[in-house]
């Protein structure tokens, strides 16, 4: 399968004992990327492009694979390399990597401020979570903004709703949610 080809390409390029060789081995990528964030360690140039076409090859071979995690993973690898660029450390290279992830993943789907609150969930510490916050809505809003101007289109999924429901009917849907 692709998950395997990604393996082994990262252990041919890195060795056994990388952040990419445990990447191609879990099917929780933005779980992981996330706790490489948390301990802060430094991710390798080769991983983002890694990222992209081990995600390609998967959906081109028909693989069921999501977008959340190739989104969350490229945003963070790009956003770890400008930390290294910059030389940033603990929280504010944790925020900067945070703000590449909502970034990504608000170009990749068109919404912004789901984005940046899924990105955020995944951090607990009151500290980071407050420098982060402002910081990722607005790369966030950016890269929304630079997709639609590239030309990407919002998925719309329309919702019919039958003209017999009412407000009871919803009132027992959500009582049963």
């Amino acid at each position: 399968s692709s998950g395997h080809l990604g393996a082994k390409l990262s252990k041919r390029i890195r060795g056994e004992d990388t952040l990419l060789a445990h990447l191609a081995h879990s099917y929780w990528f933005s779980s992981n990327m996330i706790k490489y964030v948390e301990k802060r360690y430094h991710l390798r140039k080769v991983i983002a492009p890694l990222i992209f076409v081990t995600t390609a090859i998967s959906h081109l071979l028909g693989a069921s694979a999501g977008r959340e995690g190739a989104a969350i993973q490229l945003g963070g690898a790009g956003a770890s390399i400008i930390a290294d660029v910059f030389r940033l450390k603990n929280e504010k290279r944790t925020a900067v990597i945070l703000c590449g992830m909502s970034a990504v993943f608000a170009g990749v789907f068109g919404i912004p401020f789901t984005a940046a609150v899924f990105v955020l969930e995944f951090r607990s510490e009151k500290k980071v979570f407050m420098l982060s916050a402002l910081p990722c809505f607005i790369s966030a809003l950016i890269a929304e903004k630079v997709s639609a101007l590239l030309g990407a289109e919002k998925e719309v999924v329309h919702v019919h709703v039958p003209e017999s429901a009412s407000l009871l009917s919803f009132a027992k849907i959500g009582l049963l949610a």
